[in-house]
């Protein structure tokens, strides 16, 4: 079932790490508190979006001094980064078996006297 197109056809991806960033710092509308969240530089991430500003050869963010807003093709593709990410997610939560789960780690003596009671 592997044509050429299905061979080639996810080559025109941008890098899952450059996506992560990007998707931070959009929601954060601050690349140091993307930096902070994702433990990189704040430099790594400017440099990260103006990667992924230069593959897809248009701007994502309007910067102004320290402010920094997204254009609408940001706010476009901040849209479709969630929803790709949302979907992976539930797909690896269903995979995985874990949807609606929660696992906590706990010593024994702490869990015995104030997580079972």
């Amino acid at each position: 079932m592997t044509n050429s197109y299905t061979r080639h056809r996810y080559q025109q991806l941008p890098s899952q790490q450059s996506i992560r960033i990007f998707e931070s710092a959009a929601r954060h509308l601050n690349f140091t508190l993307a930096a902070e969240e994702l433990s990189i530089t704040q430099s790594g991430v400017s440099k990260q979006i103006k990667g992924l500003e230069r593959f897809l050869n248009t701007s994502l963010f309007i910067r102004k001094g320290q402010k920094i807003d997204l254009t609408d093709t940001g706010r476009l593709f901040y849209t479709g980064c969630i929803e790709a990410l949302d979907c992976l997610q539930q797909t690896i939560d269903t995979i995985q078996g874990q949807a609606g789960q929660l696992r906590l780690q706990a010593p024994p003596t702490f869990a015995s006297r104030w997580l079972i009671p």
